[in-house]
């Protein structure tokens, strides 16, 4: 190659370091040494001694052989030094390292052939070492890799690569035309099976000592380096037998060993399933694929520029998925680029091999560029979801000594077969090319594997330029659109933060603070990278990852790629009221809501015990594996029996529906039959005969469950409906539907239970704040809702409720359940509950639990006469709920009525 072409090209590959340098002494977090300040000029130097020492032996090699790797590992810095600062000296180190043993190798191998002489100590090396690694490697991901001497740590596979191509070229080399039957002279002649299987006397040690390998790499569990050697043997036999049914019984060996892998090593089994369907568990087991196609997407064409993208979110982004991190900041050109490089270099060793005119020198260059094409496949295609995930390193760019090092010793090999091509000497008898298999094998096997990169590019260009805009909003992304967006806040109804991004040096994009802490966490949910979405984060995530953008101070930011704060929500819940709420409730399981009956809005929706948001990352596991589930908002969420309190819904559906009057009496002898079902009053008190507000105000199971038998299953239902009971609530509020008996089986026993609110009727809080708000408001229902309006460039908009969900009863019952529910305070169970000067409204319950103490219940609304307030208070396994609950839905009452609230 002329030098006026080589040149050029160093300088380039120069650069990349010397952008390093430029990066980090602009960050006031990065210390420059004279390390980083000196590294520009190791390619140039590492050059220079190649072709110094090659023009004093006079030979000419391959120039960009030389160059290749130069350029991908001054890249290979820059991206490392980009992703984690704190390694880059370390990188630096081993770049060093690898430049000098490149060196010390090139110089010691002026005759490559020495390594013929070693052909079963290589071999044999290289098992002793994956035996070192299986019985005292070190773990990591499932997989047995790493040895530690002292505080050095390294991976012997990548050494064993080598030794295992170097066995294989050698013997190859010597019993070619025994094992592939090449006839002399050219020409193509049939030969009986057994002869064209060779003889299995020479084909026994190459099977047993690759089968070995195999073995030992599989019992590691390292699946990736088994592919890899996989790859190479059969790839070297190809071009020594021209044998296509050896490799398709290799394929269908190895896919044999896969299922074989995949039944007996869990990890395994967790890779292929995630690379089949990542989406399945995106938070878990598909994280880290899925966060790299979601990076690779955000890079688009041009990628968003060198420290302007958020690869940082992939776990181990610095080894095995580097790509994605080049793929999103240069863009799909600038992984292209990568790629092909890769290719090249892959093609020069093939161009090494094809000219060289000794056997040895041609199995191992082509052994070598085998290597290195296959490995370049292997992770690119994990990274870009081709192929299951197997954890090698993409060679000369990604983080890592012992890659680094072993790449640069296969480059000074490579680069002695190339320079050594053209001397006759060195040619052996008979001529390798002069064999009708050999070269042209050669010639069809690279001009496959080269072909190979081609799917991979196709991958690359698939998610990051047909799916890449539907994955950059993808709800599961983290980045925020073009990574310009600061994720708004969000406010209670008095303007008070509840959630914010603060935006840092480390973090431009904001860390999210959540002041309200465990009282809000519930409710606000979280905004994490790991954990995903809940809560508000979750439901109003499209309004705090939006701006209009219409103003110039945010058009100039946007200009100057400058953060723009997202839309800030503004929540119906004053915080004062939720923090009484949730203090309420400290040390007990448990749930209050407290609602507007004439608007909806949700005052407050506290659930405990609760989670601090601020703190994921110490008590995620804790957290997952309480029994008390922390993590699950009980206010809409949690399905309780409801007892008592699910009374005033009988009451008013009977009373709407005419099935009942006013004047109707009911009597209570203590127990009540029906068929073999017996039902009974707490205590077995015989209340005698009562009217409907006796009734209630004592609580009588008996008269409910005859009131139920009245209401008939048909009608039953049809109110279930009318309060919305059976349909979720997604807008702003994931509420879940409440359960009852399935129609069909609803028998007259389980009618009479349902009316009481035991048996299999389970509803959430909300279900009962609804049902207490229909009442309190004339009959008319209004949707719940915690989103109250958005500030919009600075300024506030309030949304419009969402207005009437239905009119489930008449205003008329609404003001007769009313009623009743003041003697439940003044003259019954639930006295607890008053407030002097207000009239209270309100309801006990005390519901069965098969697993412990009873539930504690109690539903309220005040002023009885104008109803500004409706209370919810559910205490799990509390006891009674006119002794537990009653007393803090009084409190509850007390902060809630001194709040202003519009109509």
């Amino acid at each position: 190659m002329a030098m006026n072409f080589a040149f050029p090209l160093l300088l380039l590959a120069a650069t990349f370091p010397l952008g390093l340098l430029i990066l980090h002494g602009a960050n006031p977090r990065f210390e420059v040494t004279w390390q980083l300040a000196a590294f520009p000029s190791l390619p140039i130097l590492f050059f220079a001694l190649i072709s110094f020492v090659s023009a004093r032996q006079g030979r000419r090699g391959d120039l960009l052989l030389v160059l290749v790797p130069s350029f991908l590992t001054g890249l290979g810095l820059l991206v490392v030094g980009r992703l984690r600062p704190d390694l880059v000296h370390r990188q630096l180190l081993w770049a060093l390292l690898s430049y000098g043993g490149a060196l010390v190798a090139y110089l010691l191998l002026k005759d490559y052939r020495i390594l013929n002489r070693f052909r079963y100590l290589s071999i044999l090396s290289g098992v002793v070492l994956l035996v070192l690694v299986a019985l005292f490697g070190t773990e990591v991901n499932g997989a047995r890799l790493w040895l530690t001497v002292a505080s050095f740590q390294f991976q012997p596979g990548e050494l064993v690569k080598l030794l295992v191509v170097i066995f294989l070229a050698s013997y190859l080399a010597e019993y070619k035309e025994l094992i592939g039957l090449y006839p002399v002279g050219g020409g193509r002649r049939r030969f009986p099976l057994a002869m064209r299987l060779g003889s299995v006397r020479y084909l026994f040690p190459l099977l047993a000592m690759w089968s070995l390998c195999l073995l030992v790499l599989v019992l590691q569990k390292d699946l990736g380096m088994a592919l890899l050697m996989f790859s190479v043997f059969f790839g070297m036999l190809y071009i020594t037998t021209w044998r296509v049914d050896l490799i398709c019984a290799g394929a269908v060996s190895f896919a044999a060993g896969a299922v074989f892998c995949y039944r007996l090593y869990p990890h395994v089994a967790v890779r292929i399933n995630t690379w089949l369907d990542p989406w399945k568990d995106p938070l878990g087991t598909g994280f880290q694929i899925l966060q790299s196609l979601f990076s690779i997407a955000h890079g688009g064409m041009l990628g968003t520029g060198l420290g302007k993208g958020a690869p940082d979110y992939i776990p181990a982004v610095h080894t095995d998925f580097v790509f994605a991190a080049i793929s999103e900041e240069l863009g799909f050109l600038g992984g292209a680029a990568v790629l092909l490089l890769c290719m090249f270099f892959a093609q020069r060793c093939f161009k090494a091999a094809l000219r060289s005119r000794d056997d040895f020198g041609k199995f191992l260059a082509f052994g070598l560029g085998i290597t290195f094409a296959a490995q370049c496949l292997i992770v690119l295609g994990g990274v870009l979801k081709l192929i299951p995930l197997t954890g090698i390193t993409l060679p000369f760019v990604s983080f890592g000594g012992s890659s680094l090092v072993t790449n640069f010793l296969l480059l000074a090999i490579v680069a002695r077969i190339s320079e050594n091509a053209g001397i006759p000497s060195l040619s052996t008898s008979p001529g390798f090319e002069s064999q009708w298999g050999g070269q042209v094998a050669m010639r069809r096997f690279a001009f496959l594997v080269l072909l190979g990169f081609l799917p991979v590019l196709l991958g690359s260009a698939y998610w990051q330029v047909l799916k890449g805009e539907e994955l950059s909003v993808h709800k599961l992304n983290p980045r925020s659109r073009e990574n310009l967006l600061l994720r708004g806040k969000i406010l209670d109804r008095n303007g008070n933060i509840l959630a914010e991004s603060i935006e840092t040096v480390d973090a431009p994009d904001g860390i999210r603070k959540y002041p309200g802490g465990e009282a809000f966490g519930p409710l606000i949910g979280y905004n994490h990278i790991r954990y995903g979405l809940a809560g508000v984060e979750a439901s109003c995530n499209s309004f705090l990852l939006s701006a209009y953008g219409h103003s110039w101070p945010e058009i100039l930011k946007k200009t100057m790629r400058l953060p723009v704060q997202g839309r800030s929500v503004i929540l119906t819940v004053d915080r004062g009221l939720q923090v009484k709420a949730y203090e309420s409730l400290r040390g007990r399981r448990g749930a209050i809501v407290v609602m507007n009956p004439k608007t909806g809005e949700i005052l407050a929706m506290a659930s405990a015990p609760g989670f601090d948001p601020n703190r994921l990352d110490q008590t995620w596991d804790s957290l997952v594996k309480a029994e008390s589930s922390p993590l699950i908002n009980r206010v809409v969420q949690g399905l309780y029996p409801p007892g008592s309190t699910f009374k005033v819904f009988t009451l008013a559906s009977a009373l709407d529906a005419h099935k009942i009057a006013l004047e109707d009496r009911f009597t209570c002898q203590g127990s009540y039959s029906l068929g073999s079902y017996v039902i009974h009053d707490s205590g077995s008190i015989a209340h005698g005969s009562q009217d409907l507000a006796t009734c209630l105000s004592n609580s009588c199971n008996i008269a409910f469950a005859q009131i139920g038998l009245r209401l008939e299953i048909n009608t039953f239902y049809d109110y279930v409906r009318r309060f919305h009971l059976l349909e979720p609530l997604e807008d702003g509020i994931s509420l879940l539907s409440a359960h009852f008996p399935r129609k069909r089986a609803m028998t007259d026993g389980t009618l009479a239970q349902s009316a009481f609110g035991q048996g299999e009727v389970t509803v959430s809080p909300l279900h009962m704040a609804c049902i207490t708000s229909a009442i309190a408001n004339n009959g008319i229902l209004m949707r719940p809702f915690v989103l109250k309006g958005q500030v919009v460039n600075e300024k506030t908009e309030i949304e419009p409720p969402p207005g009437e969900w239905g009119r489930p009863i008449s205003s008329e019952t609404a003001d007769q359940v009313r009623q009743m529910m003041e003697r439940v305070i003044t003259s019954g169970t639930g006295w607890r509950a008053e407030l002097p000067g207000v009239k209270v409204a309100g309801k006990t319950g005390t519901a069965e639990n098969p697993h412990g103490p009873p539930h504690a219940w109690f539903v309220a609304l005040a002023p009885s006469d104008s109803p500004r307030a409706v209370v919810v208070v559910l205490i799990e396994q509390g006891g009674y709920g006119g002794e537990v609950a009653a007393p803090i839905a009084r409190e509850m009452l007390k902060e809630a009525l001194k709040i202003k609230l519009q109509d």
